[in-house]
Formats: structure tokens, sequence, C-alpha cells
């Protein structure tokens, strides 16, 4: 099947596609064309391209006269006299079917004929009222049947106020009228009986329908059901998977972070007894007498040299915390003795 680009560019282009009445006829009204009303029975889209073409006669808005007609007659008798105006004239006819009642609506027909006969035409006299006959779409014709037999005869007792055949209450007896209204309520009673089971009837079509719905819906709800803890599973298994993977990659990564913080330390531990072995084979003690004369001897000596008082900064300088420790003590248990032999 061809979409609609396709069929678009597949017609010429000195044609158009018409989608519909109303899209016509509101062209058409744009060019000066004076329509009948959309929704009226002669509105087609056949009589709108037979006004296009020609072969239909149509009011030009240019060409209108407007006469007013307060009590115009039935359709059927402005479309004959429209037709006879177009006859007369020898203009194209107007398209309205008469025996099919398919007539456009009365204003526009009041304004064609008015067009035509320039508005001299009877019904927009002053006087003018139309006759019963032009009143009604279908004149009644009497029916003559013969009534040889008299079965047709209807006495004066049956007949009501405006001469109609008709049954009156006045002619029976009071019985006569009870036995009557007791019958209009037994059959009054009936009918309600009747419509009373007929809405029990529809009440338990209704709620059987009802529960048939709520029993689909129990069951639809189950499977539902069913459908979302099979999910709650498999996402729970999944999780649990991921959760078990990510506690060994993180066990792991603590090992190796472990291990190599244990290696390092070791390495450290082994760098500071080198550096521990080394610097105690070169400390020398210096001695002193005990009256503080520079007369002292330079021996080895596994205690280091002390600092002074003045330049403390130089006190155990790179040596161990083991062996500042001593040296410290040795420094205050010096002085001690030098401020006793003072006194």
């Amino acid at each position: 099947m061809l979409n609609a680009q396709q069929q678009q560019q597949m017609v010429p282009l000195n044609e158009v596609h018409i989608t519909s009445v109303a899209m016509l006829h509101e062209l058409m009204s744009r060019a000066d064309f004076l329509l009948p009303a959309l929704k009226c029975r002669w509105t087609t889209l056949q009589k709108l391209l037979d006004v296009r073409e020609g072969r239909l006669w149509a009011l030009k808005q240019s060409h209108v006269v407007y006469r007013c007609c307060t009590r115009p007659p039935c359709c059927r008798v402005l479309a004959l006299k429209l037709d006879d105006y177009l006859a007369q004239q020898g203009l194209p006819p107007s398209g309205i079917n008469v025996e099919k009642e398919k007539f456009p609506d009365r204003p526009w027909l009041v304004l064609a004929v008015a067009t035509l006969s320039q508005g001299q035409d009877e019904i927009f006299s002053r006087d003018y009222v139309p006759p019963v006959e032009h009143l009604r779409k279908v004149t009644t014709q009497p029916l003559m049947v013969s009534n040889a037999d008299g079965l047709l005869d209807v006495p004066a007792a049956l007949r009501d106020k405006k001469g109609k055949r008709s049954l009156r209450m006045v002619t029976l007896s009071k019985e006569d009228k009870l036995k009557a209204q007791l019958m209009m309520v037994q059959n009054r009673t009936q009918l309600i009986v009747a419509k009373e089971k007929e809405l029990l009837r529809e009440i338990e079509r209704q709620e059987q329908k009802k529960a048939f719905k709520h029993i689909d819906q129990s069951l639809r709800e189950l499977e539902l059901e069913e459908a979302k803890g099979e999910i709650f599973k498999t996402l729970q298994g999944q999780a649990q998977e991921f959760i078990t993977l990510e506690l060994e990659k993180r066990d792991k990564e603590r090992q190796d972070q472990m291990e190599e913080e244990l290696q390092r330390r070791l390495a450290l531990a082994l760098a500071a007894q080198a550096s521990h072995a080394t610097s105690v084979s070169n400390v020398e003690m210096i001695e002193t007498t005990l009256d503080g004369s520079s007369d002292f001897k330079r021996k080895p000596t596994l205690i280091p040299a002390m600092g002074t008082r003045k330049n403390p900064k130089d006190f155990g300088k790179n040596l161990p915390n083991r062996i500042r420790n001593q040296s410290e003590m040795s420094y205050e248990n010096e002085n001690s003795m030098n401020k006793d032999g003072q006194f």
C-alpha cells in the first residue's frame, strides 16, 4: 500500500484531494458562491461538484437580491417556485428532488426566489399569508369508502366533544366504571411485576459478570505475585553472588596490603639495626678529672661523648634512644659530682 507522501506525489499538479464535504463547501463559499446550509439534505459532494462545473444552478454572493418574508410557505412550494423561475430564464436546474424531500434550507430558498424574481414574487408582498395547503409538507387527500352496510355509522353517545370516535366513561354504569378501573390497575400491576422481574434478572447477570471479573482478577493477582516472587529470588541470588565476590576481593586486597606493610616494616627494622651497629662502634667517651682540670686522656669506650650546657644540641646526635638515655644519666651524675667538689 502507498503511504500518504507517495499518494501526494502521484497527484497531478492541477488536481487536489477533497477529503470532506465541509472542505469543498468552505472553499466554494470563499469563491463567491452562496450555498445552502452544510447540514441540509441537499448538500452532498456530488451536488457541490455539479455546481462548480456549472451543471446545477447556485446563488452568487455578488448577485443576491435580499427580501424579507415573515411567513414563508413550506420548502416544497419554494422549490417549485425556484424550478419555475429557472425554467423561464433558461438557467441550469437546481437539482432539488421534490419527491424524496431533499430540500435546501428554507432561508436559502427564500433568497433564491427573491434573486430570480428580483423581489417581485407574491411571498414578498405586504399582505401575503400562506394558505393552509402551503404550510403542510404533504396535503392529506380524503379517502372515500362505501358505507352501504352502516358499519361506519358511529352513535352520538360514542363521540366526544370534538366529534371524534371514542368510548366515553359517562355512558357506563358505576359498576362498569369500577371494573374498568380495576382492569387498568391490574394491567398496570402486571407491567410493574414484569418490569421488576426483568430488573432482577439484569441484576443477577451483572452480579455474575462481577463475580467472573473478580475471579479473573484474583487469578491475575496470584500470577502477578508468583512472578514477583520469582523475580525477587533471582535478584536476591544475584545480589548475594555480587556481595560474596566483593568480600573476597576486599579480603584479598587487605591481605596484599598487610603483606606489603609487613615487608616494609621488616626492611625498616633491618635498616635501623644496620645503622645502630655502625654508630655505636665509632663512639668514644671523653673522661675528665674530679677537680675539673683539662688533663684527661682519650680512651676508646662504649659510652658516647657528652656535650656541654652551652652547646646541648650536639649531645647524642645520630644515636639510638637507649644510648641517649645512658648519656643523659651520666651527664647528670657528673654535674652533681662537680657541684659537691666545689663546695
